[in-house]
């Protein structure tokens, strides 16, 4: 479980542009639920936007194609290519 609060309530949450306020946390669980499948649970709590918490839930299933890995990736805070990537149509 990984709990996140402090937060200095400038970010969005989402593209959408959800923000949240001082008050923001964020419970994170993550677990197998079974040999191939990830179960993943964020519980979002903010008196200062929402009404009661709120959870967001989904499961994440192993690539079984040979080759393929999920490589690591920590997101630092401030990276801009996050923001640019969000706000610059793609080229195909």
């Amino acid at each position: 479980m990984v709990e996140v609060d402090n937060n200095h309530g400038t970010p969005w949450l989402s593209i959408a542009g959800d923000f949240h306020t001082d008050d923001f946390r964020l419970t994170e669980r993550w677990w197998l639920a079974g040999s191939d499948r990830l179960e993943y649970r964020a519980v979002i709590t903010d008196p200062g936007v929402y009404t009661r918490p709120w959870t967001i839930a989904f499961f994440l299933a192993r690539d079984k194609v040979p080759g393929n890995e999920l490589m690591e990736f920590a997101a630092v805070e401030g990276e801009r290519w996050v923001r640019d990537s969000i706000s610059q149509p793609r080229s195909r």
